[in-house]
């Protein structure tokens, strides 16, 4: 074999390399998303039931019972996550100064909204192919 050759080789293999690395941290990557999404589900759903079923005016109660259905719906549209995170976002803006833990509605309407965009996006990017 000539030089040329063993370079063509060498940086074939560096580049199976490095696409197998890349391979590998995409993984990773995918895992360490569904466990922080487990646990943003896990230590908020309870909590933002809690918190948000102590609100009160001016936050009105059709609104609170609203944010609570949301809550507890598993599968949600993308207009209802939307819906979601409107309400929290109003209940973050009231009731921050009032209740600490007033973040974490609106930390739960945001993973959900997120992990709804995303089935939203791969559901389109699947029909166009």
């Amino acid at each position: 074999m000539d030089y040329i050759t063993i370079g063509l080789l060498t940086v074939a293999v560096s580049t199976l390399g490095l696409v197998i690395n890349l391979t590998r941290s995409i993984g990773d990557l995918r895992e360490r998303i569904t466990r922080i999404e487990e646990g943003i589900e896990r230590l908020t759903t309870p909590n933002t039931r809690r918190i948000a079923s102590t609100a009160t005016n001016p936050f009105t109660e059709a609104e609170r019972r609203r944010l609570l259905e949301l809550v507890d719906k598993d599968d949600l549209t993308l207009e209802e996550a939307e819906e979601l995170h409107k309400l929290a976002r109003k209940f973050y803006r009231e009731y921050i100064e009032k209740t600490p833990d007033a973040y974490k509605v609106l930390l739960y309407a945001a993973a959900k909204h997120g992990e709804v965009l995303r089935k939203h996006s791969k559901q389109t990017s699947q029909s166009s192919t």
